[in-house]
């Protein structure tokens, strides 16, 4: 995976590296598909917890669907990995 400088990262730092706005980092946290450790009011995220999602993510299998007229894109669980 991604070779980490340091063994946590802040939120922008995590925005950063997963290319991602804060309300849809914020959504993945409430969904729990990415964990945060709390110290004191600053919220941190493990390198382990990084590599762990993207590989999540990377494993899924995108399709598009079409619905009242509008396209939209949907990933699956299922992995396109042999």
């Amino acid at each position: 995976m991604f070779q980490h400088t340091k063994p946590l990262y802040t939120v922008p730092e995590t925005l950063e590296l997963l290319s991602q706005s804060r309300g849809k980092f914020y959504e993945e946290v409430r969904t729990g598909a990415i964990q945060i450790i709390k110290r004191g009011r600053r919220s941190l995220v493990t390198a382990a917890e990084i590599d762990r999602y993207i590989e999540e993510k990377s494993s899924q299998i995108v399709t598009s669907v079409e619905s009242g007229g509008a396209k939209r894109y949907v990933a699956s669980g299922t992995s396109v990995a042999g």
